[in-house]
């Protein structure tokens, strides 16, 4: 690989990742989202101890956005234990409801991260499509795109949904040129994955 291309890899990966997380912080410690079917899923599943909760009890909607959440609970929930900050699960749910950003803000940047990714894949599918200097053009699209980037910083679906379809996009792409099974199983592996994210 050319340096060149190297770098531009990187830069495309750390510029949509940058431009999501400087506002990442908007309106805290207020301004979050009474209705956020993904924190709402993962804190109960969570709280009620329970991987697989029946249809409806936290959200209509088939998220898999919760179980990323919840690593993510994990391991703030064992942070806080180590430095003695709560002694317990009770302890740790009360310090949530009273300042309910620390649940808020560790989302947006888990799902913000999951969502800056829709660059490397567009660039990765527009290049298994043929393009060569388009592939960049449209990479750097996706990365600035402003509705893209106004989604990606909220604790909700839409932006991650759109880096799954990003992601089966690309074997999708590489199906068209090879004909292979493989990637035409990829594909909708991954477009079950944002399917499964709304």
């Amino acid at each position: 690989m050319k340096r060149a291309t190297a770098l531009g890899l990187i830069l495309l990966c750390a510029l949509p990742l940058f431009l999501r997380l400087w506002p990442i912080q908007h309106g805290m410690p207020r301004n979050y989202v009474f209705d956020t079917h993904v924190v709402k899923g993962a804190l109960g599943m969570a709280q009620d101890k329970d991987l697989a909760p029946p249809a409806g009890r936290y959200s209509t909607y088939p998220n898999l956005l919760p179980y990323v959440l919840l690593p993510v609970y994990g391991a703030e929930y064992a942070w806080g234990r180590a430095t003695g900050e709560w002694g317990g699960a009770e302890e740790f749910g009360m310090r949530l409801k009273e300042r309910p950003e620390r649940a808020h803000l560790p989302a947006r940047v888990t799902l913000a991260a999951l969502a800056a990714l829709s660059a490397l894949f567009v660039f990765l599918t527009a290049r298994a499509a043929g393009l060569a200097r388009g592939a960049w053009i449209a990479a750097y699209l996706t990365a600035t795109a402003l509705l893209h980037v106004h989604l990606s910083v909220q604790e909700r679906p839409w932006a991650p949904m759109c880096t799954f379809f990003a992601l089966s996009a690309w074997p999708a792409a590489r199906y068209a040129r090879s004909g292979r099974t493989r990637h035409l199983v990829l594909s909708g592996a991954a477009a079950g994955l944002a399917f499964a994210t709304h």
